[in-house]
């Protein structure tokens, strides 16, 4: 799923600066007025936006576009935390995103396809 972009900063250090890597939501070589769009850029992490997805179309018919649409309903995050002592031991624990149940299933789908690489 798209990193949310309240959580988008860039971290400059003496040594070093590091910041987020934006996707472009609507292809930019089909669509070239949209590259230069700040709506059309969606925070990503390295990984999604370099490997993962590459040059996949997506489009708002089939992939749920994280600043019209949200998860709210349709997923929801989960963890094996079951209280702080992961952060007193520094103890690993893993972070799912579920379907809610009810959820609307074509939405959830939209949504799903966004956050899958292609082939998976």
């Amino acid at each position: 799923m798209s990193a949310k972009s309240k959580f988008t900063f860039t971290i400059k250090k003496r040594d070093y600066r590091t910041r987020p890597h934006f996707d472009h939501f609507i292809n930019k070589a089909k669509n070239p007025y949209f590259g230069l769009s700040f709506y059309n850029l969606i925070p990503s992490c390295y990984v999604c936006n370099s490997n993962l997805k590459g040059a996949d179309l997506f489009l708002s018919s089939t992939h749920l576009h994280p600043y019209l649409e949200g998860i709210l309903g349709l997923y929801e995050f989960k963890t094996n935390i079951d209280g702080v002592d992961f952060l007193v031991n520094k103890r690993d624990f893993d972070i799912t995103a579920e379907r809610c149940a009810g959820a609307d299933a074509t939405a959830a789908d939209r949504a799903e396809k966004a956050c899958t690489p292609s082939g998976s």
